[in-house]
């Protein structure tokens, strides 16, 4: 996981863990209750596992849109609900 928020969080959990909790390796409460979790290609691919896959991507999107440039990881998937046999 190489997301630059990733690594903040782990670093604000480290100098201030009354701001941030670190629930597991890819889970983290914040103070205000969100909780917020990194799913992995296979996590999202187990949740989707009862649809018929129509489209699976994994990819890294250019954010100019606020400070210095940087990229995010994304996971898109299409799937439709199999019809009942």
């Amino acid at each position: 996981m190489a997301e630059q928020i990733y690594k903040d969080l782990i670093a604000e959990v480290q100098e201030a863990p009354s701001e941030v909790a670190r629930l597991d390796d890819a889970t983290f409460r914040l103070r205000s209750g969100r909780v917020m979790h990194f799913y992995t290609a296979e996590e999202l691919l187990n949740f989707c596992e009862p649809l018929k896959c129509l489209h699976f991507f994994e990819g890294r999107e250019l954010d100019e849109t606020h400070g210095e440039p940087h990229y995010h990881s994304f996971l898109a998937y299409v799937g439709i609900k199999p019809p009942n046999k």
